[in-house]
């Protein structure tokens, strides 16, 4: 029983490893240069869409800790969730138009309500504010854990890759704009992306979280996560 045991465990993580390969062989090096933000309405309306990474708010928040003034830039990029999630009401557009309905943050507040005892409503009526800050606090923190890994141990490979699409002469970011920016500020002039995010890749990386037990959500930014 525990020979079988031990050679089903191998064989997952062989599979694991092949699927980490696959995944690799789909991503290619652009220079950070060569990218660009987001061309959704609210990007555009702030300011930022279509634009180089820098302009993406949380650049300056990271460059800000990076410079020694943690505490402050920790409190504007939650200042600058708060501002978007409830007063420029973005939890009530689709995140196909850059809003953040559904998104990681709405899940959270809405599982901290569950918590206790509050079924939260779509229009955020019966919030408490209080909540809503704590699942702002929660999303920071990973924010500014990620820029810290990639200050100590470099940019690894990891299921949550970026994405972008090829626009001639430049590419636009379709998903990683935290990870470019603190990879960014963090010195680095080249990051590996997939262009285009092909249904099998996608596949690839649902079958891989479903192996090594990762949500969808819950995934470290940078770090090896089994498979070598």
């Amino acid at each position: 029983m525990l020979y079988e045991f031990g050679e089903i465990f191998n064989m997952k993580r062989i599979f694991i490893s092949l699927l980490k390969k696959f995944i690799s062989w789909h991503l290619i090096t652009i220079p950070i240069s060569a990218l660009r933000c987001e061309q959704k309405k609210v990007a555009i309306d702030e300011g930022w869409g279509g634009l180089t990474i820098e302009y993406f708010p949380p650049c300056s928040f990271y460059r800000m800790f990076k410079d020694g003034f943690e505490k402050e830039a920790i409190s504007a990029m939650e200042d600058w969730y708060f501002r978007r999630f409830i007063d420029r009401r973005l939890y009530d557009v689709a995140k196909a138009g850059g809003g953040m309905r559904d998104g990681s943050l709405y899940k959270l507040a809405a599982r901290l309500h569950h918590t206790k005892g509050i079924e939260l409503r779509a229009d955020l009526n019966n919030m408490d504010a209080s909540l809503i800050r704590e699942a702002i606090k929660s999303q920071v923190i990973k924010r500014f854990e990620l820029l810290k890994s990639i200050r100590i141990h470099g940019y690894k490979f990891t299921w949550s890759y970026i994405s972008a699409i090829n626009k001639k002469n430049h590419y636009i970011l379709i998903d990683g704009h935290h990870r470019v920016s603190a990879l960014s500020v963090c010195g680095y002039s080249s990051v590996m992306v997939a262009v285009s995010n092909p249904m099998a890749l996608r596949i690839a990386v649902s079958l891989a979280r479903k192996l090594i037990g990762l949500d969808q959500e819950g995934s470290p930014y940078c770090c090896d996560l089994g498979g070598t």
